[in-house]
Protein backbone atom coordinates (compact mmCIF):
# COMPACT_ATOMS: atom_id res chain seq x y z
CA UNK A 1 0.00 0.00 0.00
CA UNK A 2 1.15 3.50 -0.76
CA UNK A 3 1.48 5.95 2.11
CA UNK A 4 -1.07 8.74 2.22
CA UNK A 5 0.32 11.87 0.51
CA UNK A 6 1.27 14.66 2.91
CA UNK A 7 0.60 18.30 2.16
CA UNK A 8 3.86 20.04 2.99
CA UNK A 9 4.01 23.83 3.50
CA UNK A 10 5.75 24.58 0.16
CA UNK A 11 3.12 22.63 -1.80
CA UNK A 12 0.27 24.21 0.16
CA UNK A 13 1.66 27.69 -0.54
CA UNK A 14 2.06 26.88 -4.23
CA UNK A 15 -1.60 25.78 -4.35
CA UNK A 16 -2.69 28.97 -2.55
CA UNK A 17 -0.71 31.12 -4.99
CA UNK A 18 -2.02 29.34 -8.08
CA UNK A 19 -5.63 29.58 -6.96
CA UNK A 20 -5.23 33.29 -6.30
CA UNK A 21 -3.49 33.88 -9.62
CA UNK A 22 -6.09 31.97 -11.66
CA UNK A 23 -9.33 32.56 -9.73
CA UNK A 24 -8.67 35.51 -7.41
CA UNK A 25 -9.56 33.39 -4.37
CA UNK A 26 -7.26 33.75 -1.38
CA UNK A 27 -7.19 30.68 0.87
CA UNK A 28 -6.14 31.19 4.47
CA UNK A 29 -5.56 28.46 7.04
CA UNK A 30 -7.35 25.89 4.86
CA UNK A 31 -4.79 23.11 4.77
CA UNK A 32 -7.38 20.52 5.82
CA UNK A 33 -9.81 21.62 3.13
CA UNK A 34 -7.09 21.45 0.44
CA UNK A 35 -5.95 18.05 1.68
CA UNK A 36 -9.48 16.62 1.78
CA UNK A 37 -10.50 17.89 -1.65
CA UNK A 38 -7.33 17.18 -3.60
CA UNK A 39 -6.35 13.75 -2.23
CA UNK A 40 -9.04 11.97 -4.29
CA UNK A 41 -7.79 13.78 -7.38
CA UNK A 42 -4.23 12.57 -6.73
CA UNK A 43 -5.57 9.01 -6.53
CA UNK A 44 -7.45 9.44 -9.82
CA UNK A 45 -4.28 10.66 -11.52
CA UNK A 46 -2.09 7.97 -9.94
CA UNK A 47 0.17 10.54 -8.27
CA UNK A 48 1.99 9.75 -5.05
CA UNK A 49 2.66 13.27 -3.78
CA UNK A 50 1.34 16.82 -3.81
CA UNK A 51 4.68 17.89 -5.24
CA UNK A 52 3.93 15.89 -8.41
CA UNK A 53 0.40 17.27 -8.55
CA UNK A 54 1.52 20.90 -8.16
CA UNK A 55 4.10 20.39 -10.90
CA UNK A 56 1.47 18.96 -13.25
CA UNK A 57 -0.99 21.79 -12.60
CA UNK A 58 1.61 24.54 -12.84
CA UNK A 59 3.36 23.15 -15.92
CA UNK A 60 0.02 22.84 -17.75
CA UNK A 61 -0.78 26.50 -17.14
CA UNK A 62 -4.18 28.16 -16.85
CA UNK A 63 -5.30 26.64 -20.13
CA UNK A 64 -3.94 23.20 -19.31
CA UNK A 65 -6.00 20.01 -18.91
CA UNK A 66 -5.80 20.02 -15.09
CA UNK A 67 -6.36 23.72 -14.42
CA UNK A 68 -10.18 23.69 -14.42
CA UNK A 69 -10.36 20.55 -12.29
CA UNK A 70 -7.95 22.22 -9.84
CA UNK A 71 -10.23 25.26 -9.55
CA UNK A 72 -13.39 23.16 -9.34
CA UNK A 73 -12.01 21.09 -6.47
CA UNK A 74 -11.11 24.15 -4.38
CA UNK A 75 -14.16 26.30 -5.02
CA UNK A 76 -16.73 26.47 -2.21
CA UNK A 77 -20.25 26.04 -3.62
CA UNK A 78 -22.75 26.29 -0.80
CA UNK A 79 -26.21 27.21 -2.03
CA UNK A 80 -29.92 26.46 -1.59
CA UNK A 81 -33.29 27.34 -3.05
CA UNK A 82 -34.66 30.57 -1.51
CA UNK A 83 -31.56 31.03 0.62
CA UNK A 84 -31.97 34.28 2.62
CA UNK A 85 -35.67 34.50 1.64
CA UNK A 86 -36.00 38.17 2.56
CA UNK A 87 -33.79 39.01 -0.44
CA UNK A 88 -36.36 37.46 -2.75
CA UNK A 89 -39.22 39.16 -0.89
CA UNK A 90 -37.51 42.50 -1.44
CA UNK A 91 -36.72 41.70 -5.09
CA UNK A 92 -40.36 40.93 -5.80
CA UNK A 93 -41.56 44.14 -4.15
CA UNK A 94 -38.99 46.29 -5.90
CA UNK A 95 -39.65 44.78 -9.31
CA UNK A 96 -43.43 45.09 -9.06
CA UNK A 97 -43.56 48.50 -7.35
CA UNK A 98 -40.67 50.32 -9.06
CA UNK A 99 -39.09 48.52 -12.01
CA UNK A 100 -42.24 47.21 -13.72
CA UNK A 101 -44.18 50.52 -13.70
CA UNK A 102 -41.12 52.27 -15.13
CA UNK A 103 -40.75 49.60 -17.83
CA UNK A 104 -44.41 49.86 -18.79
CA UNK A 105 -44.13 53.64 -19.02
CA UNK A 106 -41.26 53.42 -21.50
CA UNK A 107 -42.91 50.59 -23.45
CA UNK A 108 -40.13 48.08 -22.79
CA UNK A 109 -41.15 45.06 -20.73
CA UNK A 110 -37.71 43.50 -20.46
CA UNK A 111 -36.51 42.37 -17.01
CA UNK A 112 -32.93 41.14 -16.65
CA UNK A 113 -31.39 39.59 -13.51
CA UNK A 114 -27.90 38.16 -13.06
CA UNK A 115 -26.83 35.42 -10.65
CA UNK A 116 -23.09 36.07 -10.76
CA UNK A 117 -22.05 33.02 -8.70
CA UNK A 118 -24.75 30.55 -9.61
CA UNK A 119 -23.08 27.40 -8.23
CA UNK A 120 -25.32 24.36 -8.88
CA UNK A 121 -28.26 26.47 -10.02
CA UNK A 122 -30.52 26.83 -7.01
CA UNK A 123 -30.17 30.63 -6.88
CA UNK A 124 -30.85 31.44 -10.57
CA UNK A 125 -33.79 29.03 -10.67
CA UNK A 126 -35.18 30.70 -7.54
CA UNK A 127 -34.84 34.06 -9.30
CA UNK A 128 -36.66 32.67 -12.35
CA UNK A 129 -39.51 31.40 -10.15
CA UNK A 130 -39.90 34.78 -8.46
CA UNK A 131 -39.84 36.63 -11.80
CA UNK A 132 -42.31 34.26 -13.47
CA UNK A 133 -44.72 34.51 -10.54
CA UNK A 134 -44.52 38.30 -10.17
CA UNK A 135 -44.36 39.27 -13.85
CA UNK A 136 -45.73 36.39 -15.95
CA UNK A 137 -44.68 36.08 -19.55
CA UNK A 138 -48.37 35.69 -20.42
CA UNK A 139 -48.72 39.39 -19.57
CA UNK A 140 -46.07 40.28 -22.14
CA UNK A 141 -43.00 40.35 -19.88
CA UNK A 142 -39.64 39.43 -21.41
CA UNK A 143 -37.78 37.71 -18.55
CA UNK A 144 -34.19 36.46 -18.56
CA UNK A 145 -31.83 35.27 -15.80
CA UNK A 146 -28.13 35.20 -16.59
CA UNK A 147 -26.28 32.60 -14.48
CA UNK A 148 -22.51 32.40 -14.31
CA UNK A 149 -19.93 30.54 -12.25
CA UNK A 150 -16.26 29.67 -12.42
CA UNK A 151 -16.87 25.98 -11.62
CA UNK A 152 -17.66 23.93 -14.73
CA UNK A 153 -18.80 20.90 -12.69
CA UNK A 154 -21.36 23.05 -10.89
CA UNK A 155 -22.59 24.47 -14.18
CA UNK A 156 -23.14 20.98 -15.55
CA UNK A 157 -25.25 20.12 -12.50
CA UNK A 158 -27.22 23.35 -12.88
CA UNK A 159 -27.96 22.76 -16.55
CA UNK A 160 -29.42 19.32 -15.78
CA UNK A 161 -32.03 21.13 -13.64
CA UNK A 162 -32.63 18.03 -11.49
CA UNK A 163 -32.38 17.99 -7.70
CA UNK A 164 -33.01 15.62 -4.81
CA UNK A 165 -36.45 16.16 -3.33
CA UNK A 166 -35.04 17.27 0.02
CA UNK A 167 -33.23 20.15 -1.74
CA UNK A 168 -36.66 21.63 -2.49
CA UNK A 169 -37.95 21.47 1.08
CA UNK A 170 -37.40 25.22 1.60
CA UNK A 171 -39.25 26.15 -1.60
CA UNK A 172 -42.69 27.67 -0.82
CA UNK A 173 -45.46 25.17 -1.47
CA UNK A 174 -47.10 27.24 -4.21
CA UNK A 175 -43.81 27.26 -6.16
CA UNK A 176 -42.93 23.64 -5.48
CA UNK A 177 -46.26 22.43 -6.83
CA UNK A 178 -46.23 24.57 -9.99
CA UNK A 179 -42.57 24.90 -10.88
CA UNK A 180 -41.15 21.41 -10.29
CA UNK A 181 -42.00 18.07 -11.87
CA UNK A 182 -41.22 14.55 -10.57
CA UNK A 183 -38.11 13.09 -12.20
CA UNK A 184 -38.10 9.64 -10.58
CA UNK A 185 -35.78 8.10 -7.96
CA UNK A 186 -36.47 10.83 -5.40
CA UNK A 187 -35.63 13.62 -7.86
CA UNK A 188 -37.45 16.76 -8.96
CA UNK A 189 -36.92 18.60 -12.25
CA UNK A 190 -37.29 22.35 -12.77
CA UNK A 191 -40.35 22.94 -14.95
CA UNK A 192 -39.43 23.72 -18.59
CA UNK A 193 -41.13 27.14 -18.53
CA UNK A 194 -38.84 28.12 -15.63
CA UNK A 195 -35.66 26.44 -16.89
CA UNK A 196 -35.82 28.19 -20.28
CA UNK A 197 -35.66 31.59 -18.56
CA UNK A 198 -32.12 30.82 -17.32
CA UNK A 199 -28.93 30.70 -19.38
CA UNK A 200 -25.66 29.41 -17.89
CA UNK A 201 -22.08 30.34 -18.74
CA UNK A 202 -18.64 29.99 -17.25
CA UNK A 203 -17.25 33.29 -15.99
CA UNK A 204 -14.31 34.22 -13.76
CA UNK A 205 -15.37 37.37 -11.92
CA UNK A 206 -11.74 38.27 -11.20
CA UNK A 207 -9.81 37.30 -14.32
CA UNK A 208 -12.25 37.65 -17.23
CA UNK A 209 -11.77 41.06 -18.80
CA UNK A 210 -15.37 41.72 -19.71
CA UNK A 211 -18.75 41.01 -18.14
CA UNK A 212 -20.48 42.11 -21.34
CA UNK A 213 -22.46 45.29 -21.93
CA UNK A 214 -25.91 44.22 -20.76
CA UNK A 215 -27.49 46.13 -17.87
CA UNK A 216 -29.40 44.29 -15.15
CA UNK A 217 -32.30 45.20 -12.88
CA UNK A 218 -30.77 43.09 -10.11
CA UNK A 219 -27.42 41.35 -9.61
CA UNK A 220 -26.98 38.63 -7.00
CA UNK A 221 -23.36 38.04 -5.95
CA UNK A 222 -23.78 36.60 -2.47
CA UNK A 223 -21.04 35.12 -0.27
CA UNK A 224 -18.41 35.50 -2.99
CA UNK A 225 -16.34 38.61 -2.36
CA UNK A 226 -15.60 37.49 1.18
CA UNK A 227 -13.10 35.05 -0.36
CA UNK A 228 -11.20 37.90 -2.07
CA UNK A 229 -8.69 40.33 -0.64
CA UNK A 230 -9.79 43.96 -0.31
CA UNK A 231 -8.26 45.13 -3.60
CA UNK A 232 -9.92 42.29 -5.53
CA UNK A 233 -13.25 42.93 -3.78
CA UNK A 234 -13.23 46.55 -4.88
CA UNK A 235 -12.31 45.67 -8.47
CA UNK A 236 -15.08 43.07 -8.78
CA UNK A 237 -17.71 45.32 -7.17
CA UNK A 238 -16.77 48.19 -9.49
CA UNK A 239 -17.22 45.98 -12.54
CA UNK A 240 -20.54 44.62 -11.26
CA UNK A 241 -21.71 48.17 -10.58
CA UNK A 242 -21.12 49.07 -14.22
CA UNK A 243 -23.65 46.40 -15.19
CA UNK A 244 -26.41 47.78 -12.92
CA UNK A 245 -29.26 49.55 -14.70
CA UNK A 246 -30.30 52.91 -13.21
CA UNK A 247 -31.98 52.25 -9.87
CA UNK A 248 -30.98 48.57 -9.88
CA UNK A 249 -29.90 46.64 -6.81
CA UNK A 250 -26.84 44.54 -5.95
CA UNK A 251 -27.40 41.72 -3.43
CA UNK A 252 -24.50 40.55 -1.24
CA UNK A 253 -24.19 38.01 1.57
CA UNK A 254 -25.00 39.03 5.13
CA UNK A 255 -21.38 38.97 6.25
CA UNK A 256 -20.17 41.09 3.33
CA UNK A 257 -19.84 44.84 3.64
CA UNK A 258 -18.63 47.24 0.96
CA UNK A 259 -15.70 49.58 1.58
CA UNK A 260 -14.70 52.51 -0.65
CA UNK A 261 -17.15 51.85 -3.49
CA UNK A 262 -19.78 53.95 -5.25
CA UNK A 263 -22.54 51.77 -3.74
CA UNK A 264 -24.52 52.42 -0.59
CA UNK A 265 -26.71 50.11 1.42
CA UNK A 266 -30.46 50.34 0.89
CA UNK A 267 -32.03 51.49 4.14
CA UNK A 268 -33.31 48.67 6.38
CA UNK A 269 -32.26 45.99 3.88
CA UNK A 270 -29.45 43.68 4.96
CA UNK A 271 -27.11 42.91 2.06
CA UNK A 272 -28.92 45.08 -0.55
CA UNK A 273 -27.01 47.92 -2.23
CA UNK A 274 -27.64 50.61 -4.82
CA UNK A 275 -25.51 53.15 -6.63
CA UNK A 276 -25.15 56.23 -4.44
CA UNK A 277 -27.45 59.11 -5.29
CA UNK A 278 -25.95 61.29 -7.99
CA UNK A 279 -24.01 58.40 -9.60
CA UNK A 280 -27.09 57.13 -11.46
CA UNK A 281 -30.00 59.26 -12.47
CA UNK A 282 -32.58 57.39 -10.45
CA UNK A 283 -34.61 58.62 -7.53
CA UNK A 284 -36.91 55.61 -7.45
CA UNK A 285 -38.47 54.99 -4.05
CA UNK A 286 -37.52 51.96 -1.99
CA UNK A 287 -40.48 49.68 -1.33
CA UNK A 288 -41.31 48.61 2.17
CA UNK A 289 -40.90 44.88 2.78
CA UNK A 290 -42.26 43.25 5.90
CA UNK A 291 -39.96 40.48 7.06
CA UNK A 292 -38.97 38.92 10.38
CA UNK A 293 -36.14 40.75 12.06
CA UNK A 294 -33.13 38.69 13.18
CA UNK A 295 -32.99 38.00 16.90
CA UNK A 296 -31.05 40.72 18.66
CA UNK A 297 -28.33 39.91 21.19
CA UNK A 298 -28.98 40.49 24.91
CA UNK A 299 -29.15 44.06 26.17
CA UNK A 300 -25.80 45.67 26.82
CA UNK A 301 -27.14 47.06 30.08
CA UNK A 302 -27.66 43.63 31.60
CA UNK A 303 -25.09 41.38 29.88
CA UNK A 304 -26.82 38.40 31.49
CA UNK A 305 -25.95 34.75 31.06
CA UNK A 306 -28.36 33.04 28.68
CA UNK A 307 -28.22 29.28 28.41
CA UNK A 308 -30.32 26.30 27.56
CA UNK A 309 -31.68 24.32 30.55
CA UNK A 310 -29.21 21.48 30.08
CA UNK A 311 -26.15 23.74 30.28
CA UNK A 312 -24.39 23.90 33.65
CA UNK A 313 -23.83 27.44 34.90
CA UNK A 314 -22.13 28.54 38.07
CA UNK A 315 -21.23 32.02 39.30
CA UNK A 316 -18.06 32.87 41.17
CA UNK A 317 -16.13 35.95 42.19
CA UNK A 318 -12.46 36.65 42.65
CA UNK A 319 -9.12 35.34 41.49
CA UNK A 320 -9.23 32.08 43.44
CA UNK A 321 -12.53 31.13 41.81
CA UNK A 322 -10.99 31.42 38.35
CA UNK A 323 -8.03 29.31 39.43
CA UNK A 324 -10.42 26.64 40.67
CA UNK A 325 -12.46 26.76 37.47
CA UNK A 326 -9.38 26.43 35.28
CA UNK A 327 -8.20 23.52 37.38
CA UNK A 328 -11.63 21.91 37.07
CA UNK A 329 -11.34 22.09 33.30
CA UNK A 330 -7.74 20.87 33.28
CA UNK A 331 -8.49 18.10 35.81
CA UNK A 332 -4.82 17.95 36.57
CA UNK A 333 -4.00 16.85 33.02
CA UNK A 334 -1.82 19.83 32.05
CA UNK A 335 -3.73 20.26 28.80
CA UNK A 336 -1.99 21.74 25.75
CA UNK A 337 -3.02 25.37 25.40
CA UNK A 338 -3.89 27.19 22.20
CA UNK A 339 -4.51 30.93 21.88
CA UNK A 340 -6.55 32.25 18.91
CA UNK A 341 -6.82 35.86 17.78
CA UNK A 342 -8.82 37.70 15.13
CA UNK A 343 -9.04 35.66 11.92
CA UNK A 344 -7.82 32.44 13.51
CA UNK A 345 -9.50 29.15 14.42
CA UNK A 346 -8.40 25.96 16.10
CA UNK A 347 -10.00 22.51 16.31
CA UNK A 348 -8.73 19.34 17.91
CA UNK A 349 -9.66 15.69 18.41
CA UNK A 350 -7.42 15.66 21.49
CA UNK A 351 -8.09 17.57 24.74
CA UNK A 352 -6.94 21.18 24.44
CA UNK A 353 -7.57 24.35 26.38
CA UNK A 354 -8.34 26.99 23.72
CA UNK A 355 -8.64 30.64 24.67
CA UNK A 356 -9.23 34.05 23.17
CA UNK A 357 -9.78 37.68 24.13
CA UNK A 358 -12.95 39.31 22.78
CA UNK A 359 -14.31 42.81 22.36
CA UNK A 360 -16.90 43.42 19.65
CA UNK A 361 -15.75 40.28 17.85
CA UNK A 362 -17.50 36.94 18.33
CA UNK A 363 -16.12 33.55 19.23
CA UNK A 364 -18.08 30.42 18.35
CA UNK A 365 -17.11 27.39 20.42
CA UNK A 366 -18.36 24.29 18.59
CA UNK A 367 -18.08 20.71 19.81
CA UNK A 368 -19.27 17.15 19.35
CA UNK A 369 -19.39 15.77 22.87
CA UNK A 370 -19.76 12.16 21.72
CA UNK A 371 -16.70 12.29 19.44
CA UNK A 372 -14.87 14.54 21.95
CA UNK A 373 -13.95 16.96 19.17
CA UNK A 374 -14.17 20.71 19.61
CA UNK A 375 -12.83 24.02 18.42
CA UNK A 376 -13.04 27.80 18.57
CA UNK A 377 -12.87 30.67 16.08
CA UNK A 378 -12.63 34.45 16.47
CA UNK A 379 -14.17 36.76 13.88
CA UNK A 380 -16.02 39.96 13.09
CA UNK A 381 -18.10 41.24 10.20
CA UNK A 382 -16.37 43.42 7.59
CA UNK A 383 -16.69 47.16 8.09
CA UNK A 384 -14.88 50.27 7.01
CA UNK A 385 -12.94 50.63 10.25
CA UNK A 386 -10.98 47.99 12.06
CA UNK A 387 -11.50 45.14 9.61
CA UNK A 388 -8.67 43.44 7.80
CA UNK A 389 -8.97 42.27 4.24
CA UNK A 390 -8.18 38.66 5.28
CA UNK A 391 -11.26 36.52 4.51
CA UNK A 392 -10.89 34.30 7.62
CA UNK A 393 -11.62 37.36 9.78
CA UNK A 394 -15.21 37.35 8.61
CA UNK A 395 -18.42 35.53 9.47
CA UNK A 396 -19.39 32.86 6.97
CA UNK A 397 -15.79 32.01 6.08
CA UNK A 398 -14.79 31.73 9.76
CA UNK A 399 -17.77 29.51 10.57
CA UNK A 400 -17.25 27.21 7.59
CA UNK A 401 -13.55 26.86 8.39
CA UNK A 402 -14.34 25.75 11.93
CA UNK A 403 -17.17 23.38 10.96
CA UNK A 404 -15.04 21.79 8.24
CA UNK A 405 -12.17 21.50 10.73
CA UNK A 406 -14.35 19.68 13.24
CA UNK A 407 -15.76 17.28 10.66
CA UNK A 408 -12.32 16.48 9.26
CA UNK A 409 -11.35 15.46 12.81
CA UNK A 410 -14.26 13.07 13.27
CA UNK A 411 -17.16 15.24 14.42
CA UNK A 412 -20.63 14.54 13.04
CA UNK A 413 -22.43 17.63 11.83
CA UNK A 414 -25.74 16.48 13.32
CA UNK A 415 -24.17 16.32 16.80
CA UNK A 416 -22.36 19.68 16.79
CA UNK A 417 -23.46 22.14 19.49
CA UNK A 418 -22.44 25.76 19.97
CA UNK A 419 -21.57 28.19 22.71
CA UNK A 420 -21.10 31.78 21.55
CA UNK A 421 -19.48 34.73 23.28
CA UNK A 422 -18.39 38.32 22.66
CA UNK A 423 -20.07 41.13 20.70
CA UNK A 424 -19.38 43.76 23.34
CA UNK A 425 -19.08 47.52 22.89
CA UNK A 426 -15.58 48.07 24.25
CA UNK A 427 -14.23 50.96 22.20
CA UNK A 428 -15.71 54.22 21.00
CA UNK A 429 -13.58 54.06 17.87
CA UNK A 430 -15.85 51.39 16.35
CA UNK A 431 -19.56 51.96 15.64
CA UNK A 432 -21.79 50.86 18.52
CA UNK A 433 -23.71 48.58 16.15
CA UNK A 434 -20.71 46.41 15.28
CA UNK A 435 -21.16 44.07 18.22
CA UNK A 436 -24.90 43.78 17.62
CA UNK A 437 -24.30 42.87 13.97
CA UNK A 438 -21.70 40.25 14.91
CA UNK A 439 -24.05 38.66 17.47
CA UNK A 440 -27.03 38.72 15.14
CA UNK A 441 -25.00 37.09 12.38
CA UNK A 442 -23.65 34.19 14.43
CA UNK A 443 -27.07 33.39 15.94
CA UNK A 444 -28.76 33.53 12.52
CA UNK A 445 -26.03 31.42 10.91
CA UNK A 446 -26.25 28.69 13.56
CA UNK A 447 -30.04 28.67 13.36
CA UNK A 448 -29.93 28.23 9.57
CA UNK A 449 -27.39 25.44 9.92
CA UNK A 450 -29.50 23.70 12.62
CA UNK A 451 -26.64 23.86 15.15
CA UNK A 452 -28.19 24.36 18.62
CA UNK A 453 -26.82 27.16 20.80
CA UNK A 454 -26.68 25.72 24.31
CA UNK A 455 -25.03 28.73 25.93
CA UNK A 456 -24.30 32.31 25.01
CA UNK A 457 -23.04 35.54 26.46
CA UNK A 458 -23.30 38.38 23.97
CA UNK A 459 -23.37 42.14 24.33
CA UNK A 460 -22.26 44.18 27.30
CA UNK A 461 -19.62 46.86 27.45
CA UNK A 462 -16.56 45.04 28.75
CA UNK A 463 -14.02 42.73 27.11
CA UNK A 464 -14.27 39.01 27.76
CA UNK A 465 -11.72 36.25 27.99
CA UNK A 466 -12.91 32.78 26.99
CA UNK A 467 -11.33 29.45 27.94
CA UNK A 468 -12.78 26.41 26.14
CA UNK A 469 -12.02 22.73 26.68
CA UNK A 470 -12.23 21.06 23.28
CA UNK A 471 -13.13 17.50 24.34
CA UNK A 472 -15.97 18.32 26.75
CA UNK A 473 -17.32 21.64 25.48
CA UNK A 474 -16.92 23.29 28.88
CA UNK A 475 -16.07 26.98 28.83
CA UNK A 476 -15.08 29.70 31.25
CA UNK A 477 -15.97 33.27 30.38
CA UNK A 478 -14.74 36.17 32.44
CA UNK A 479 -15.66 39.78 31.87
CA UNK A 480 -12.56 41.86 32.39
CA UNK A 481 -12.29 45.05 34.36
CA UNK A 482 -12.16 48.45 32.62
CA UNK A 483 -8.43 48.59 33.40
CA UNK A 484 -7.92 45.62 31.11
CA UNK A 485 -10.07 47.01 28.29
CA UNK A 486 -7.14 48.86 26.69
CA UNK A 487 -5.58 45.56 25.65
CA UNK A 488 -8.75 44.59 23.79
CA UNK A 489 -9.08 48.01 22.19
CA UNK A 490 -5.56 47.68 20.81
CA UNK A 491 -6.41 44.27 19.39
CA UNK A 492 -9.72 45.48 17.96
CA UNK A 493 -8.06 48.30 16.04
CA UNK A 494 -4.86 46.48 15.15
CA UNK A 495 -3.70 42.91 15.35
CA UNK A 496 -3.03 42.62 19.08
CA UNK A 497 -2.14 39.16 20.33
CA UNK A 498 -0.44 37.84 23.41
CA UNK A 499 0.41 34.46 24.85
CA UNK A 500 -2.03 32.64 27.11
CA UNK A 501 -1.84 34.68 30.31
CA UNK A 502 -1.26 33.45 33.80
CA UNK A 503 -4.16 34.08 36.15
CA UNK A 504 -4.01 37.70 37.32
CA UNK A 505 -6.02 39.62 39.95
CA UNK A 506 -9.00 41.34 38.44
CA UNK A 507 -12.36 42.77 39.44
CA UNK A 508 -14.97 41.09 37.28
CA UNK A 509 -17.43 38.20 37.13
CA UNK A 510 -16.79 34.67 35.94
CA UNK A 511 -19.08 31.92 34.74
CA UNK A 512 -18.67 28.27 33.87
CA UNK A 513 -20.71 27.23 30.86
Amino acid sequence: MHAEPKLEPPEYQAIVDLLFEWAGIRLQNKQQLVLGRLKPRLRELGLASFREYVRRVRDGGRGGPEAQSFINQLTTNKTAFFREPHHFDYLRKYLTQVVAPRAIARGDRRIRVWSAASSTGEEPYTLAMVLADALPTSAGWDLRVRASDIDTACLQTAQRAEYDQERAEDVPVQFRQRMFAPAGAGKLRIAPEIARLVSFEQLNLVRDKSFGNERFDAIFCRNVIIYFDLETQQRVIERLSQRLAPGARLYLGHSETLVNTQLQRVAHELGVYQVAQGRHSSNAPTPSVRRPQPQLPPSRQASRIQTAPQARVGRHHGQQAVVELLRSLDRGERLPQQRVVLGEWFASAKPHMISTLLGSCVSACLYDEQAQVGGMNHFMLPNSEGASSAPANFGIHAMELLINGLMSRGAARARIKAKVFGAGAVTQQLPSTVGDANASFVLSFLQREAIPVVAQRLGGSRPREVFFRSDTGEAIVRAMSPQKAKFVEQRELGAFAKKLPTVEPFNADEALF
